[in-house]
């Protein structure tokens, strides 16, 4: 259960029966009004107006309300690797989904461009069993750097390889502020940077999902490189499927994350050496992978 007095300044606790609810204060009135205590009748009611995103668990773009353009994105939770095959949405005790809002919230207000939360969800099925949503507004013509990437041809013209250049050294310096400010992102990989696309141009980069991510002062070196070898692992499954990303992008993408400090670029030659050791498992878990879930 999430106390009152850890609750981020500006959003409130619901209770509903067996539903917890922690929600922005902003939108408060307009989404109790909609019943977003129960996401399963309010995504029966919309179904017509949902769209279905990939993403970590179930992605569902829904309207806010009637009033304007505004959606929300409904995340729900589900267990990644083995145990996705085992307990699917059941969690154990904790509290994930107001865990993560708290921390999207810490990184908002230490600058780092980020999705807003309006609501966390957890609903207690059977004690010590619960299920978990979080929702987060809708970042407008936006697209996963995944997605971003697999877009691309090695023809395209100049103004667009300097895009994509410039997106890599954006994502490089927003890894280096995330760990400046002391957060360990536990699944830092190419679906959870989000770009905006407007007609004159590529928005900011935010950095998305927080789910089991930390909060660690001093953030030391074994941090910043396991958190690197994790996103480029991403890059290297992704890269096996057509991904257009080149061993000089990666090193685009090191040089911005290095640029200006000498403490990171003396660990430049350990995150090397073990990504090239790294490397060589990647492909045993992959494989595992498609025999498990394909």
């Amino acid at each position: 259960m999430v106390s009152t007095s850890t609750l981020p300044q500006g959003f409130s606790l619901i209770k509903r029966g067996r539903t917890e609810l922690v929600i922005r204060d902003l939108y408060k009135d307009r989404l109790m009004e909609r019943e977003i205590h129960n996401l399963e009748v309010l995504s029966l009611r919309q179904g017509d107006k949902a769209q279905f995103m990939e993403g970590r668990g179930l992605l569902v773009s829904l309207p806010m309300d009637g009033k304007g353009p505004e959606r929300m994105v409904i995340r729900h939770y589900e267990h990644g690797g083995i145990f996705r095959a085992l307990t699917r949405d059941l969690f154990v005790v904790g509290s994930r989904p107001f865990r993560e809002l708290i921390l999207t919230e810490m990184a908002r207000k230490a600058g780092l461009p980020t999705m807003e939360v309006l609501i966390a969800i957890k609903r207690l099925v059977l004690w010590p069993f619960y299920k978990g949503d979080l929702v987060s507004k809708e970042i407008p013509n936006s697209a996963d750097l995944l997605q971003y990437f697999t877009r691309w041809e090695k023809a395209k013209a100049q103004k667009q390889l300097g895009e994509k250049r410039e997106l890599i050294r954006q994502a490089g310096r927003l890894v280096r502020e995330m760990h400046e400010v002391g957060i360990y992102h536990a699944d830092l990989q190419l679906k959870n940077f989000i770009v905006e696309m407007g007609e004159g141009g590529l928005g900011p980069l935010h950095i998305i999902d927080f789910d089991r991510s930390k909060v660690i002062h001093p953030l030391k070196s074994n941090k910043w490189l396991s958190n690197l070898l994790r996103l480029d692992r991403s890059v290297e499954k992704w890269r096996h499927s057509g991904l257009w990303i080149t061993r000089t992008d990666r090193l685009r993408f090191l040089m911005s994350y290095l640029e200006g400090d000498e403490e990171r670029r003396a660990f430049m030659r350990t995150y090397l050496r073990k990504y090239i050791r790294r490397r060589r498992r990647y492909k045993i878990g992959w494989a595992i992978e498609r025999l498990l879930y394909s």
